[in-house]
């Protein structure tokens, strides 16, 4: 048991993802918070307010998109240290999701099996 519980931060336009996420960690640690949000706007505050463990964040969020969130995120001193998972279905789109994947600390194809998830948590929740 965790206290405080850990919290993961998920930015992606589809709340199905955050279920998913939110299901697969609640596997390994049901003590686990997910806390999801549609926008990099929302994003960017919940980053500095809730101290995640990590944040997923999908290629294309709305507003900016994941490439400027990431960088944003980077540039604060605030968020720059959190681990970022980069997810996309997009990756046919070659140039940008390299990009986005060279920025993040771990990357994950759509869709994702629960190992990927338990490999990153297993490297970003506290012990």
């Amino acid at each position: 048991m965790y206290d405080p519980p850990p919290v993961v931060l998920v930015v992606d336009n589809e709340s199905l993802i955050a279920d998913v996420i939110r299901a697969m960690l609640q596997e390994i640690s049901p003590d686990v918070e997910v806390v999801y949000v549609a926008d990099d706007k929302a994003a960017l505050q919940k980053a500095k307010t809730i101290s995640p463990v990590f944040i997923v964040i999908d290629l294309k969020t709305p507003d900016r998109g994941g490439i400027n969130l990431l960088r944003t995120l980077r540039a604060d001193p605030d968020t720059a240290n959190i681990p970022i998972v980069g997810t996309t279905t997009l990756y046919h789109l070659v140039d940008e999701a390299k990009t986005f994947e060279s920025l993040c600390d771990y990357f994950l194809t759509k869709p994702f099996t629960f190992r990927q998830i338990e490999e990153i948590a297993e490297n970003t929740m506290p012990v």
